[in-house]
């Protein structure tokens, strides 16, 4: 097989490291089953919530963004931890598979502020008029500004750049001018990339670098079918050894997925502007964030103008994270409150609006 020693040899030489902690993985086998893991929180508080729902099924696969909000559905969600309700609240979508977002209704909106990424965009824990896009819409009450939650539990920069060339996507906005806020946390890589513990737990849009120099979708992946150019030796189907195993792949984070999760940002940016005229399109930096400082390299480079807005040390240090967060990690109400204000402050000073 002409060239399949050259192509080992440079597997071997750039992956030497991991692929010999992936062996010693395979050989020392320690079953999972046998290990009970107790979470605890800061403190020594327990993480572990017991949570129900009630109502319409919120969720419905598929074929082009993996998963998306059912049209019209309302659900009732609480949690509750060491005997102790955290939440219990309220999720409605509209016509559209959006969350709702309450406003006060204007004769005629002129433009519109779209806001797009997972549960902490949709707001988890938090009611309809709790989440970030309803806080900052009270602060564009009178301007004429129409606010969309786009955000979807579970969703990254993959399914994002899968809405935003999706036909179905720009017939939902009345509106043609407007700006996008999309909040990002650095599980979004994980998510962009197919990282295999990721891919056991849910289905993600498959994208990979075109020979062209954009991005070509490769389908979707899961578990069963991750993303092979991704994975060393791939030809040999070593997904299975990783899959039985249990292993995660890649072990860490690299400098190409950070850059293939920047370029799903800039191709998002693209298809954004292709369709409406653009006031700004922006990647929020949430509390604790870090890989966006990475991605602003590949951003400056690309002629889309995508900016990031850092929020990544808010509430770096506070004692008491449960002030602002709910045991689950997402925000509560008041941070969102917080992070609103501080967002309609920044991008009133940028001319945005």
């Amino acid at each position: 097989m002409p060239g399949l020693t050259t192509r080992f040899k440079f597997a071997w030489s750039k992956n030497w490291r991991r692929l010999a902690a992936l062996a010693l993985g395979l050989l020392v086998s320690v079953p999972a089953a046998a290990v009970v893991v107790k979470h605890s929180g800061r403190g020594g508080v327990s993480h572990v919530m017991s949570c129900g729902r009630s109502g319409d099924s919120l969720f419905e696969a598929d074929d082009w963004l993996s998963q998306k909000l059912v049209p019209s559905a309302q659900e009732e969600a609480w949690c509750d931890q060491n005997g102790k309700r955290v939440y219990d609240v309220r999720y409605r979508t509209d016509e559209f598979g959006r969350r709702v977002t309450p406003q006060t209704a204007e004769a005629a909106y002129d433009s519109f502020a779209l806001f797009a990424g997972c549960s902490n965009t949709f707001g988890q824990g938090v009611n309809d008029d709790e989440t970030l896009p309803a806080r900052f819409a009270q602060h564009v009450a009178g301007r004429k500004i129409k606010v969309y939650n786009y955000g979807v539990p579970s969703w990254g920069p993959a399914n994002f750049l899968a809405l935003l060339t999706d036909p179905r996507f720009a017939p939902g906005i009345k509106e043609r001018r407007g700006f996008l806020v999309y909040t990002f946390i650095d599980h979004h890589v994980d998510r962009a990339i197919g990282r295999l513990n990721w891919l056991r737990t849910t289905t993600v849009p498959c994208y990979q670098a075109a020979a062209n120099g954009g991005l070509e979708r490769c389908g979707l992946m899961d578990a069963d079918h991750p993303p092979l150019h991704n994975y060393p030796l791939g030809e040999f189907n070593v997904r299975k050894k990783f899959t039985l195993k249990k292993l995660d792949w890649p072990a860490e984070i690299r400098a190409a997925d950070i850059e293939l999760t920047a370029r799903m940002f800039e191709e998002a940016c693209r298809a954004f502007k292709r369709q409406f005229e653009s006031t700004g399109f922006f990647v929020l930096a949430y509390p604790n964030a870090g890989l966006h400082l990475q991605m602003k390299y590949y951003f400056m480079k690309d002629d889309c103008g995508v900016k990031v807005l850092d929020y990544s040390a808010l509430y770096r240090g506070t004692p008491d994270r449960n002030s602002f967060e709910f045991p689950d990690g997402h925000p509560r109400p008041n941070a969102y409150q917080d992070l609103a204000d501080r967002l309609y402050g920044e991008l009133s000073n940028m001319g945005v609006f």
